[in-house]
């Protein structure tokens, strides 16, 4: 199954959101991979 991006979400824009995730996994310091899995996943389900 191939997954499809909103026509909205452009290239720069997924940067600007891996870099907005990466931040909130140092702030919220997740020692878990998988909690920053789900976490980065519930971001983009609610975008």
């Amino acid at each position: 199954m191939k997954i499809r991006f909103p026509t909205f979400l452009t290239e720069f824009n997924w940067i600007i959101f891996m870099l907005l995730t990466v931040v909130l996994d140092k702030i919220f310091d997740f020692h878990d991979w998988h909690i920053s899995a789900v976490f980065t996943l519930n971001l983009f389900l609610i975008i």
